[in-house]
């Protein structure tokens, strides 16, 4: 995610944008600090968007010890999205590179 983020960031001060913009509302929403599942129902569905949504609740299961398929499902998606956005960030980074020459 960081190297996705500096391939959009035009300069230092841009990155301000996407941590005010991005991580701190995914922190508040993915269930961090406190159960999101207490949340209204959309508000949950745009949780379920984040990576960190997932992240959170494999890490309760495996700290609670309840190996069950949404766990399976949990990591499922963690690393399916960290693929893609390694994908992502790897093709913006060639991008930008070729502009620079």
């Amino acid at each position: 995610c960081g190297l996705l983020t500096s391939s959009y960031a035009k300069n230092f001060d841009r990155f301000v944008y996407f941590q005010s913009g991005l991580i701190v509302p995914m922190y508040v929403l993915c269930g961090t600090f406190f159960p999101f599942f207490y949340m209204p129902d959309f508000l949950q569905a745009v949780a379920f968007l984040f990576p960190l949504t997932h992240s959170v609740l494999a890490v309760r299961a495996i700290l609670e010890g309840e190996i069950t398929s949404v766990l399976i499902l949990n990591i499922g998606v963690i690393f399916f999205s960290a693929l893609f956005i390694t994908n992502w960030a790897a093709v913006r980074m060639e991008k930008r590179l070729d502009q620079g020459q």
